[in-house]
C-alpha cells in the first residue's frame, strides 16, 4: 500500500502491487530523458505523482530536487535556476 494525499479531500492508502509501482518508473523512461535532466517536483513525497518523480530519478540515476513547499509563484524561477525545462510530474 502506498499513501496518497489525496489532492482534494483526505489521505488515504492505495493497494498497488510492488511490480506495478515501479513498472510506472519504467515506463516513463520513453519521454526522452537525458543524462543532464534534473527531475524536479514541487509536491510532497506523500503524493503518489512525487513519488513518481522520486523512482523516474532513482532507476535513471539522474538527479532529483524535491522542494519543501510547492509555490505556483517560484516554480518557474526555480526550473530556470536548475535548468530544469519540464518537469515529469506534469508530463
Amino acid at each position: 500500500m502506498v499513501r496518497s494525499s489525496a489532492t482534494i479531500g483526505n489521505p488515504k492508502a492505495v493497494v498497488i502491487s510492488h511490480g506495478a509501482y515501479m513498472s510506472r518508473a519504467r515506463g516513463m523512461h520513453g519521454i526522452d530523458l537525458r543524462a543532464d535532466d534534473v527531475l524536479y517536483t514541487g509536491l510532497s513525497l506523500t503524493h503518489i505523482n512525487a513519488q513518481g518523480t522520486l523512482r523516474i530519478g532513482l532507476t535513471a540515476g539522474l538527479p532529483i530536487v524535491i522542494s519543501r513547499k510547492f509555490s505556483k509563484r517560484q516554480l518557474w524561477p526555480i526550473c530556470r535556476k536548475l535548468t530544469a525545462p519540464r518537469s515529469i510530474s506534469e508530463a
